[in-house]
């Protein structure tokens, strides 16, 4: 948790993309939901034109689509020598 706040000061004042794997990695699902709420609804936020790009495979994590739009969540199905990207749309 304490290596992300530099990342989340950055991108409320830079416009900057950040890349985050396996965003549940030692995190409670609730506080990675907290946590992407406060970001969302944060004044400042709503003026950069950053943009975090984070993977997971927590399956609770996945109602957080009320915090996004629908052509903001894809979904990526890999197979033996193949993966298929799509989205709710």
């Amino acid at each position: 948790v304490i290596e992300l706040i530099p990342m989340l000061f950055r991108l409320l004042n830079n416009d900057s993309v950040f890349v985050i794997d396996e965003i549940e990695r030692s995190l409670h699902h609730l506080l990675i939901k907290k946590r992407f709420a406060l970001l969302l609804n944060h004044e400042r936020f709503q003026n950069v034109q950053s943009q975090l790009i984070a993977s997971t495979h927590e399956v609770l994590l996945l109602d957080i689509k009320r915090l996004f739009r629908k052509d903001e969540i894809w979904f990526i199905n890999r197979r033996r020598i193949s993966c298929l990207l799509f989205s709710q749309c």
